[in-house]
């Protein structure tokens, strides 16, 4: 994590908060559960990873999501959905890319610059203004959006 953290990725990079959000959800389940604490190998920065791999050659990541119904009771099993994300499927850059992730890029990398977030690049606000009036399409809610866009970048100045 310290190294994706020390580049230069910008707001339109997802690495980070998704690091970030994971060592966060790791930190947790250890600091709560004495079971994951008891069983957890200690693994310090650059130390070379030997357990199970559960992502095939092929795939970028795999994502597990782990949930019970609102109603469930304590004893109940938890569901599992598993999807992963093969490498061939990730583009270069945002231009090949769906116009609805264009969009949520956009709306997402503005919002690290309102936070202040250290990731976040003001200098990109050329390139997000660019994919949020070319992807606001008649949608009511992204035009809305579109608006208030301009104006806190006018607001946010150069």
């Amino acid at each position: 994590m310290n190294d994706i953290m020390a580049g230069s990725a910008g707001p339109l990079d997802p690495r980070l908060n998704w690091a970030a959000l994971s060592q966060t959800e790791r930190d947790a389940a250890y600091d709560n559960n004495a079971a994951v604490r008891n069983s957890a190998a200690l693994i310090a920065d650059g130390d070379e990873y030997n357990g199970p791999v559960e992502v095939s050659a092929s795939d970028l990541v795999l994502v597990k999501v782990r949930y019970k119904d609102a109603n469930a009771a304590e004893t109940d099993k938890a569901k599992e959905v598993a999807v992963s994300l093969a490498a061939s499927a990730v583009h270069e850059d945002l231009e090949g890319a769906d116009p609805d992730l264009r969009w949520a890029a956009s709306v997402a990398g503005f919002a690290e610059i309102l936070r202040g977030t250290p990731y976040a690049r003001r200098e990109a606000l050329g390139t997000m203004s660019s994919l949020v009036d070319a992807n606001a399409g008649a949608d009511a809610d992204r035009n809305q959006f579109r608006s208030l866009f301009r104006t806190a970048r006018t607001l946010l100045g150069p």
